[in-house]
């Protein structure tokens, strides 16, 4: 997944193993090039706010809810620059949101599916 996500623009901005991992993106999604711009540090990512473009902060948060339980969260934070950039993000958003949703969906399906394989190797070999 990691790997996908760097290909597909994205920075990764923090990683506290077990807690949450984050990524950020930034550019003019809305452009059938996606407009990316290059992200190389956290400290950029934080600092960018250029006119006529948005950033994206998507991360995935682990919290134990049990001894033997784990929920995985996901949020996704927009900030866009300018009317422009904040009218053709929603109009974006409004067509890509059920693929996005879709997406999500399937990460998590796929995340939990390696932890329970994962937890099922660990047993098998107790």
């Amino acid at each position: 997944m990691r790997e996908s996500l760097r290909r597909g623009g994205f920075f990764e901005l923090c990683d506290v193993p077990a807690q949450e991992i984050a990524y950020g993106i930034a550019g003019q999604f809305w452009r059938l090039s996606g407009g990316r711009k290059v992200i190389e540090s956290t400290e950029q990512f934080m600092a960018f706010a250029e006119p006529g473009c948005a950033k994206v902060a998507w991360n995935f948060v682990f919290a134990a809810s049990s001894s033997q339980t784990t929920q995985l969260r996901t949020e996704t934070r927009v900030q866009t620059f300018g009317p422009g950039a904040s009218w053709k993000f929603r109009t974006y958003w409004s067509v890509i949101a059920p693929f996005s949703g879709l997406l999500r969906r399937a990460i998590l399906r796929d995340v939990k599916r390696r932890a329970e394989h994962l937890h099922q190797r660990e047993a098998a070999e107790a």
